[in-house]
């Protein structure tokens, strides 16, 4: 239970962070299916942008280059979406549509991911 809580309480300081660095009006999934598909790419485009300068300007370099590796696969053809980042982000998206579309917002699954994948802390630069 000890350990439990050592590793808890980073993640709950990391997503706090992240969940207020990112921009400043949270959109709901209700909100951001009912959004134009160009409207949708680029809200999600400004808010990754957003949150790796955030990162970066706040020492958190590492982080921001993960996020950057998460959302981009350099690998894949330009018009397909084959980046885990986006996988993830659409699967959450549809899961939130069926469990609560006005609950969940895109920033909520956005700081999610960047918890799992990229972890939470400053690098030591």
């Amino acid at each position: 239970m000890h350990r439990l809580t050592l590793t808890l309480r980073p993640l709950l300081a990391g997503l706090a962070l992240l969940t207020a660095t990112a921009a400043a009006a949270d959109t709901t999934v209700s909100q951001f299916n009912q959004m134009p598909k160009a409207e949708q790419a680029h809200l999600l485009g400004s808010l990754l942008q957003s949150l790796a300068d955030d990162m970066e300007q706040n020492k958190r370099v590492q982080e921001a280059e993960c996020l950057v590796r998460l959302y981009t696969n350099p690998e894949s053809d330009a018009r397909v979406v084959q980046s885990p980042g986006m996988a993830d982000f659409f699967a959450s998206v549809a899961t939130a549509l069926e469990t609560g579309p006005d609950y969940f917002t895109v920033e909520d699954i956005i700081a999610r991911q960047v918890v799992q994948n990229c972890g939470t802390r400053p690098s030591n630069q």
